[in-house]
């Protein structure tokens, strides 16, 4: 079970998509996924000793992003979140079934520029 109040980040997950440009290219674009009820999610932030996930290490995670458990999410999408006003953007590095009860997902990340 899921605990409501560490749940108090609105999130938007996008993923890329190849749309028509102008000119007849194909252009990637990000669009959104899953929006409907938006996802919220807990973001902690990753300290330098807890980098070492699933025997791996993630020198360039910055952040741990848990959610409701979701199938339809791979490391080539990103996450978009508001945090006190301010948008960030996180790259998807990792996933994983939250000691595999299908009840949290979570991703480990890193923050990109934007």
């Amino acid at each position: 079970m899921v605990k409501i109040g560490i749940l108090r980040h609105k999130i938007t997950i996008q993923q890329t998509t190849q749309t028509q440009g102008d000119y007849g290219n194909t252009v990637d674009t990000w669009a959104n996924i899953g929006t409907n009820p938006t996802p919220w999610a807990e973001i902690i932030p990753v300290s330098g000793n807890e980098n070492f996930i699933a025997d791996q290490v993630w020198p360039d995670a910055t952040h741990r992003i848990r959610i409701r458990a979701r199938n339809d999410l791979n490391t080539k999408m990103k996450i978009i979140a508001t945090i006190h006003g301010n948008s960030r953007t996180y790259d998807i590095l990792y996933i994983r079934n939250v000691e595999e009860k299908n009840i949290m997902t979570e991703m480990i990340c890193r923050e990109s520029p934007a």
